[in-house]
């Protein structure tokens, strides 16, 4: 997110610093890892062990869960995809559905994250408002796209073309990058 990589990596690795190696996935938002480790297990510290997907952003986990679940707390119990960043949810849902509140009904993907949506949409579609039509992929996080990118690609901006994959969150990029590299 604050900064760029000098090559690209594997997956989002770590949002406010550079890597020396490429690691299996966006491991620790703000620090550095001793060793890969499966899926960004958590983003404020250090794990002592992998976990399976990253299961909790702000704390530990007593045990694996299955995909991102809660973001700012524990889980009872895992539930499918991370349906619900800042509370819990009371059955799993699809996939990440809603970040900061709960969901009346399971949708597609991670369609909005502050806000409730009137009907499924194919993927995050944009993070703080509705949207008009579906469209393919978290095109932008804070606006509307005048048409379907690729992939997660600019969250406060609109993009000339699409790029192959969340590029840079904060700003446009020269030429489409591996796989979020750099937020």
């Amino acid at each position: 997110m604050y900064g760029h990589v000098a090559k690209p990596v594997s997956v989002l690795v770590n949002m406010c610093g550079h890597v020396a190696k490429p690691v299996s996935v966006l491991d620790n938002m703000y620090g550095h890892v001793a060793k890969p480790v499966s899926v960004l297990d958590n983003m404020y510290g250090h794990v002592a062990k992998p976990v399976s997907v990253l299961d909790n952003m702000y704390g530990h986990v007593a045990k694996p869960v299955s995909v991102l679940v809660n973001m700012c707390g524990h889980v009872a119990k895992p539930v499918s995809v991370l349906d619900n960043m800042y509370g819990h949810v009371a059955k799993p849902v699809s996939v990440l559905v809603h970040m900061c509140g709960h969901v009346a009904k399971p949708v597609s993907v991670l369609v909005n994250m502050c806000g409730h949506v009137a009907k499924p949409v194919s993927v995050l579609d944009h993070m703080y408002g509705h949207v008009a039509k579906p469209v393919s992929v978290l095109d932008n996080m804070y606006g509307h796209v005048a048409k379907p990118v690729s992939v997660l690609v600019n969250m406060y901006g609109h993009v000339a073309k699409p790029v192959s994959v969340l590029d840079n969150m904060y700003g446009h990029v020269a030429k489409p990058v591996s796989v979020l590299d750099n937020m």
